[in-house]
């Protein structure tokens, strides 16, 4: 793919490619999921919550990522006597519908700003 000069190459990508595409503005209003809390927040930890990171672009996949926290976490893994005691709980969990909004993609760029600075810095061994 070409980049022109003062393109951002990390917001364009060929068609098929997974991530941003070239026009952002194609991003904006997209549907996104999240729980916003852990079902047994009792017994779990901030820090263990914030690190599950249980968001997804689809439904199904946000629950996949709730199920990964309840299966892995040191904290829950032991609490569940059987597959069907997980799901029980799960289903009553509430998973919250987003949109993406132009404050998001802010965000997104920020972030990347960060994690791409600090990753240079590592390398360059600064």
């Amino acid at each position: 793919m070409k980049v022109e000069p003062g393109q951002d190459a990390s917001m364009s990508v060929e068609p098929g490619q997974d991530g941003p595409v070239a026009s952002e503005a194609l991003y904006v209003g997209k549907p996104w999921y999240v729980c916003q809390r852990c079902p047994m927040e009792v017994d779990c930890s901030e820090h263990s919550w914030k690190r599950a990171k249980v968001w997804e672009w689809t439904l199904e996949a946000c629950y996949g990522r709730l199920i990964d926290h309840l299966s892995h976490s040191s904290l829950h893994r032991h609490s569940f006597k059987d597959e069907a005691s997980m799901r029980a709980l799960i289903e009553t969990t509430e998973i919250e519908e987003r949109f993406l909004t132009e404050e998001d993609l802010g965000h997104y760029h920020l972030a990347h700003a960060v994690v791409t600075s600090k990753r240079h810095k590592t390398e360059e061994g600064t």
